[in-house]
């Protein structure tokens, strides 16, 4: 397991906040944590090749949902998405993330620390700091 430190150290991503209609991938669930508008961000490796986006939205100030991680076939498995969720919570200075996984992402979820929310098992949480 790569602690949060030396990912930070060793960080190969940049987020860039784009607009939704600048979305390559579209929106993904309807959210009922989000308060407010979602938003979007690109996730851009060296060079400023894009990777991927995360979509999602605050439920308070140092909490947000994830609606959205997705990152294109090629650049899977190179750490990128777990590099992006922790810029994200450098980023927004988060203290908690929330997360609906498909079936099939559950394992990358629960890889990098998140489990189920109690009282609503279906989604899954990580708190921070």
């Amino acid at each position: 397991m790569i602690s949060l430190k030396r990912l930070l150290s060793e960080q190969a991503v940049v987020l860039k906040p784009i607009q939704p209609e600048e979305s390559d991938f579209g929106p993904g669930y309807d959210s009922s944590y989000v308060k407010g508008e979602e938003k979007y961000m690109e996730i851009l490796v060296p060079v400023n090749t894009k990777v991927g986006e995360i979509q999602y939205g605050e439920t308070d100030p140092e909490s947000i949902e994830i609606i959205s991680i997705y990152l294109d076939k090629d650049h899977r498995g190179k750490g990128y998405g777990p590099q992006a969720i922790n810029a994200l919570v450098e980023m927004l200075n988060l203290k908690q993330i929330i997360a609906l996984p498909s079936a099939s992402s559950k394992p990358f979820w629960r890889r990098i620390g998140f489990g189920p929310m109690q009282g609503d098992p279906r989604y899954f949480i990580k708190q921070f700091k």
